[in-house]
């Protein structure tokens, strides 16, 4: 009984261990993503892209663009469902505190707001995604597990 005991309090250890590592890869990952956008933003202003493409030319590249991301996101979440996940939830939370930041202390407009909302649906995306993914890993274990007994 006593080992029982000390196994609990080990897994719990262990599990309070895991948490606060994920929060702090979390927390690590957001003020990444931010110094990220601050930095495309500061070094890769719009008009560089006007200056060298031209108006049309700057709005082909940035449609390309995101369809070259949406793609290559869609792989991403077929390849790693969980990871795809936590990347919603630190893109979500970058995009919350870059919006909130900007609109401080001014008169919040609609848009503000549709893109607040917008980070909230992309975290409820993010934690289901991650969800989906621990539940096929679970059934996964568990029919690895019926194979070899």
């Amino acid at each position: 009984m006593q080992d029982d005991g000390l196994t609990r309090y080990a897994l719990l250890r262990l599990e309070l261990f895991n948490k606060t590592v994920n929060l702090v890869t979390y927390v690590i990952s957001t003020v990444a993503t931010l110094a990220l956008l601050e930095l495309a933003i500061k070094y890769f202003p719009a008009s560089l892209f006007i200056k060298l493409l031209g108006v049309h030319g700057a709005q082909i590249l940035i449609v390309c663009s995101v369809l070259v991301l949406g793609f290559g996101a869609a792989l991403f979440k077929k390849i790693a469902q969980f990871y795809y996940g936590w990347c919603e939830l630190v893109f979500a939370t970058a995009s919350a505190i870059w919006i909130v930041k900007d609109s401080l202390g001014a008169t919040v407009v609609l848009s503000q707001w549709t893109a607040l909302i917008g980070s909230a649906y992309i975290v409820a995306r993010g934690m289901g995604n991650m969800a989906e993914a621990k539940i096929k890993q679970q059934s996964a274990q568990e029919s690895l597990r019926r194979c070899l007994i």
